[in-house]
């Protein structure tokens, strides 16, 4: 096991001394998935050779393509539904925060008092940006 162990360490580019129980795992995990997927994939594959060369001689080449187009269409739903039954599944319904009104003022102040410097110095600039309008107020004209 320890030398299946350093080929899935080598292949997957971990350093052999410093690795964890947790990242070992995963490394096997992350190798062994990926080999069953290559796998499927062959099988997948030649399941459908072989169906193609079942139905050949029964429905010519047209008829053979439109079944085998067919199995892969119900592959694809079949799989298109479980993962969406997986993502459904994981869901949680979101978490409600709710917060008192002293809660909410401590959290203010606090916010305040971190950060009076830029507060201060944004009130500055607004108010100097609004006092300089030359003392006229902005009035909408009726067009004379």
């Amino acid at each position: 096991m320890d030398a299946l162990l350093k080929i899935v360490a080598a292949l997957s580019g971990i350093n052999a001394t410093r690795r964890s129980d947790a990242l070992r795992e995963y490394a096997i995990v992350t190798v062994c998935g990926f080999l069953a997927g290559i796998a499927g994939i062959a099988a997948a594959g030649f399941g459908l050779s072989s169906l193609w060369l079942a139905v050949l001689p029964r429905f010519g080449e047209t008829g053979a393509a439109l079944i085998i187009a067919g199995t892969l269409a119900a592959l694809c739903l079949v799989f298109a539904a479980a993962a969406v039954t997986v993502v459904r599944r994981r869901r949680q319904p979101p978490v409600r925060y709710e917060a008192d009104a002293v809660s909410a003022l401590t959290a203010a102040s606090h916010l305040f008092f971190e950060n009076k410097t830029s507060l201060l110095l944004a009130a500055l600039i607004a108010g100097v940006t609004v006092g300089s309008g030359g003392g006229k107020a902005a009035r909408p004209t009726n067009g004379d």
